[in-house]
């Protein structure tokens, strides 16, 4: 039977039926998978060999697994992405310049300062390579439409670059929330030379001064904290701060495998027809 006619046999009551355009290969074997749609939502898949025929549900896990990972991760880094390249980082540069600006102005909290600026290039650099990683995958993407084939060369250079978007947002959280320490206690010998100063140097401490006061009350940190979270659950639902160890990267990547696995133990595989 053609793949269209099989892939049919398999379509429940007002379902559509949406084929990939691309071949999957698995293990030097070639497949097809296509998912059943209702009422704008997935309702399952099914995965056939490339002859048409359906394969066995153990021969159709390891593609369904790739097809799966593949559209999950180009999902993320597409909407994500965007959301992520979007937001206003200018605002890293004009903070760099106020705390030069009111260097001359402090004498305790000079280091505080350098290492103010230093956290806040690393999160300007982290978001310049962000801004880089759609594209990158956007073109892995259309060179593999423009193929049609999916193979494990292509799944993972996607996952290479959805592990290294995550390290970034999972690391620009960190170094934001504990920046915090650095903005109190430069706001505090502010405050305390205020007044010592006047005109345009009054002018610039009162602007670093409220600057501050956003990047450390408890409404912006709170939204940051709650962030990190979603980064450290583990998968039992305990909170881990990988950031704290030496091999935080690798220990988050395992921690995402961990949950991924599980997500497609318990949920996506119930959704597959074979």
């Amino acid at each position: 039977m053609s793949l269209e006619t099989n892939f049919k046999q398999y379509k429940r009551f007002l379902e559509t039926i949406d084929i990939a355009k691309y071949t999957v290969i698995c293990k030097e074997s070639r497949f097809r998978v296509a998912a059943y749609n209702k009422l704008g939502s997935t309702k399952g898949y099914l995965v056939l060999r490339e002859d048409g025929d359906v394969a066995s549900r153990d021969e159709a896990i390891p593609p369904y697994r790739m097809f799966m990972a593949f559209n999950s991760y180009m999902f993320a880094l597409h909407e994500q992405g965007q959301a992520e390249s979007n937001k206003p980082t200018a605002i890293f540069k004009d903070t760099i310049n106020l705390l030069n600006e009111i260097k001359p102005f402090v004498t305790t909290s000079k280091d505080d300062i350098e290492i103010a600026i230093n956290n806040i290039q690393e999160l300007d650099d982290g978001y310049k390579r962000i801004k880089e990683i759609q594209p990158e995958a956007m073109k892995i993407f259309n060179e593999m439409m423009k193929e049609g084939i999916l193979d494990q060369t292509v799944l993972d250079n996607i996952t290479s670059l959805m592990k290294e978007f995550t390290r970034l947002q999972y690391k620009h959280l960190y170094i934001q929330i504990k920046a915090k320490e650095q903005f109190v206690r430069v706001s505090t010998e502010l405050s305390t030379v205020l007044n010592t100063l006047s005109g345009d140097e009054r002018k610039t401490a009162s602007k670093a001064e409220d600057v501050f006061k956003f990047l450390t009350e408890e409404k912006y940190q709170s939204g940051l904290r709650k962030s990190l979270i979603e980064f450290e659950k583990d998968p039992q639902g305990n909170q881990v701060a990988f950031f704290e160890r030496s091999n935080w990267q690798e220990a988050l990547s395992q921690n995402t495998d961990d949950k991924n696995d599980i997500l497609f133990e318990k949920t996506l595989l119930s959704q597959l027809r074979n």
